[in-house]
């Protein structure tokens, strides 16, 4: 297929700037708004922060987005074919957006991949490196069924007075690239057939397991997470019964958990999905300039979800006034899609970073961990003596030193670097996933104390730890934290 010409949008307040190839134009008052973005038919259009901060261009009764699980995911303009995605942050800090943009779309025009969504994109350059046909399926019910987020927790650390207290020398440490190197570790499993429940659980096949799991009150980390609902799983000791990967029932027993086996699964192939060509191109990306690579990064990391996709959950969003302040949610039918038979694809993958993080970060050399976030942890400084600052693929490495910090929830906290802080720049540097950094501040500031936090992982809500024995009380908790997430949303 031909290129396709591709543009960045920064929105403001009846203002817009536009960037194409041709170069860099900004628009003032809303008719001229309009029709500046409208000229983009044709384009992939991106904008890099808050993909509905686009209804203040022109005003909100202009634009109508599409939502999963209440998070907008594009926003076309009425009365046009555009269609604005987001860049999911990617370029954030970078003096040259468009360039870096510019060079991250010629890298994936050189792979074969046309310009368009981010999971779009990743999904592509993942086809464009197989060499075969390749078939996929198993009963989706089973994948759905075994399909987590990843693990997210903080450490209480309140004062005497209730109030969170900011801890010193500390260090985020991740396992750099872990969603890809999982990806290309090893082989999936083609298809899933039963089989006797005595067989034994290699954490090295990717197979299921339904049990029931005895996890004692007193494991500092609880190895399995237990779903609430559709959208809200919790880390819980006690009973847990669900469907799991074989790898995250093994690491559970080689922490001493007990297993009741009731059902198990066997992979009826075995194919690497993710071969050499696709690993070479990963690491081809990470060689292009910081933002062009993240945006790369981003799409690739995309690609696993892909197996698990559904069409629930969705909405059309509008709004009833022009200042954008009344949104207006109209839930949509369930759309079948295909991936529905390769969720035990994105179950495996989920769960092999999860007994990474279980086994390594948590269990590990580390040193009480503070704060969890998917394939992060922070700990105190001494705990990552000789870490080094970067690694290959699926190695650990010492990413962000940090003088003081201050944790409210996973992925949102403030700390200080010790370079300048309060003189050089902002004496805070904010982290709060998902928002954009002239929000990020207030965000910080209404979440509270850690003693309620919830918090999301693209997947699923995480609530804190509880018993999987008193159903009662995880069930009340997942209400407030609806509840909590309606308040931090309003």
């Amino acid at each position: 297929m031909p290129p396709r010409p591709f543009a960045l949008l920064t929105p403001g307040y009846r203002a817009v700037t536009v960037e194409t190839v041709a170069g860099k134009f900004h628009f003032r008052g809303p008719k001229r708004c309009y029709s500046a973005i409208s000229r983009l038919e044709g384009h992939a259009v991106y904008v890099n922060g808050s993909i509905t901060a686009l209804r203040h261009t022109t005003g909100a009764k202009s634009w109508h987005g599409a939502t999963w699980r209440g998070r907008a995911t594009s926003m076309s303009l009425d009365g046009t074919t555009v269609v604005v995605q987001s860049l999911r942050g990617a370029l954030e800090g970078s003096p040259t957006p468009f360039g870096e943009l510019a060079t991250a779309m010629a890298w994936f025009e050189a792979h074969g991949v046309r310009a368009g969504s981010m999971s779009g994109m990743g999904w592509a350059l993942w086809r464009s490196t197989l060499t075969r046909d390749v078939v996929i399926a198993a009963r989706p019910a089973l994948g759905r069924a075994g399909l987590y987020g990843g693990r997210q927790e903080v450490r209480n650390h309140l004062d005497g007075n209730g109030n969170p207290r900011e801890l010193s020398h500390m260090v985020a440490v991740d396992i750099t690239g872990a969603y890809p190197h999982a990806m290309a570790s090893a082989p999936y499993a083609t298809g899933l057939r039963r089989v006797d429940r005595s067989t034994p659980l290699d954490p090295t096949v990717p197979g299921m397991v339904e049990a029931t799991v005895g996890v004692d009150a007193d494991m500092p980390y609880r190895p399995l997470p237990l779903r609430l609902a559709a959208d809200m799983i919790v880390f819980p000791h006690g009973y847990v019964t669900g469907i799991w990967p074989w790898c995250e029932v093994a690491a559970a027993l080689d922490l001493g958990c007990s297993v009741k086996v009731s059902k198990c699964w066997a992979p009826t192939g075995l194919d690497h999905l993710f071969g050499p060509d696709w690993s070479a191109a990963i690491a081809e990306a990470r060689t292009l300039s910081p933002a062009a690579a993240r945006i790369v990064k981003t799409a690739a990391n995309s690609t696993w979800g892909m197996f698990g996709m559904r069409g629930d959950q969705r909405e059309s969003l509008r709004w009833t006034d022009e200042a954008g302040l009344q949104p207006l949610r109209v839930p949509l039918a369930e759309v079948p899609l295909p991936h529905a038979s390769t969720c035990h694809v994105a179950a495996e993958t989920s769960a092999r970073v999860r007994v990474r993080m279980l086994r390594e970060g948590l269990y590990g050399e580390f040193a009480s961990p503070v704060h969890v976030d998917t394939d992060g942890i922070i700990v105190r400084r001494s705990s990552v003596r000789g870490l080094p600052t970067s690694s290959s693929p699926g190695e650990w490495r010492a990413k962000t030193t940090m003088a003081r910090v201050d944790i409210r929830a996973p992925q949102v906290y403030r700390y200080t670097c010790g370079k300048g802080c309060g003189i050089a720049h902002a004496k805070y540097h904010y982290v709060t996933a998902g928002t954009p950094p002239d929000l990020a501040r207030a965000l910080f500031e209404r979440m509270g104390d850690t003693g309620g936090w919830v918090s999301g992982n693209g997947i699923d809500i995480v609530l804190p730890t509880g018993s999987a024995n008193d159903r009662a009380g995880l069930l009340s908790s997942a209400r407030s934290a609806r509840s909590e997430i309606g308040r931090m949303t309003a």
